[in-house]
């Protein structure tokens, strides 16, 4: 709370008369007593902010955190059945995955010397073998592709494909017997060639697979 004090002082001039026809004057002065007005004033304060994190701050962070780790692919070590995966499925160095009646709903990726038999599952993406030391995949469906690169032993029975089968430069007997393909059963510098048949391919058969 701050004051200011304003003064005002009146002062009143004396005033002179002089009588007419009279002979006579008189004189009469007066001062009034100055007067003292007090204005109040009232000061008002401005809130400031502190800057710090709010909870809805920290929870933003913390939700973001949960969305980060749910894109991380599940690994897979052991026999799972009927049951629904959400996102992709990997294989790593050494582990045996076992799969039946399972629904993936993206990637099956089988690392280097990774095992994977699988039977009735359905696969919303690729199944992909890079260095794998075995491939198993029979009576399923795969929406997407199945390649097999430089691994071991494949075998793909009784599967629909909507992509494509490829099989590249691997180093171990490969089957490939009764599938429908909607892409190209390819095969390239496998050792030994691959062996199967009765393949329903709606593309083209190439390569080592070209009669199968």
């Amino acid at each position: 709370m701050r004051t200011r004090t304003l003064t005002a002082t009146a002062a009143l001039a004396a005033l002179l008369l002089t009588g007419c026809g009279t002979g006579s004057d008189s004189s009469g002065s007066s001062a009034e007593p100055s007067e003292t007005v007090t204005v109040t004033e009232e000061a008002t304060s401005t809130p400031t902010s502190s800057g710090s994190a709010t909870d809805d701050d920290r929870d933003d962070r913390d939700d973001r955190d949960d969305r980060d780790g749910d894109d991380q692919a599940r690994k897979c070590a052991a026999a799972q059945g009927d049951q629904v995966v959400s996102g992709d499925l990997q294989v790593r160095s050494g582990q045996v995955c076992e799969l039946a009646g399972t629904r993936v709903e993206g990637n099956i990726e089988v690392g280097s010397g990774g095992v994977l038999r699988a039977k009735n599952i359905r696969v919303e993406g690729d199944i992909q073998g890079e260095g794998h030391r075995e491939v198993v995949v029979r009576s399923s469906r795969v929406d997407g592709n199945v390649q097999l690169e430089d691994g071991r032993r494949g075998t793909v029975a009784g599967t629909r494909i909507d992509g494509d089968l490829q099989a590249e430069n691997n180093r171990g007997a490969q089957t490939f017997n009764g599938n429908t393909i909607e892409g190209n059963l390819q095969c390239e510098g496998n050792q030994p060639a691959p062996r199967g048949g009765g393949n329903r391919v709606s593309g083209d058969k190439e390569g080592q697979c070209s009669g199968l």
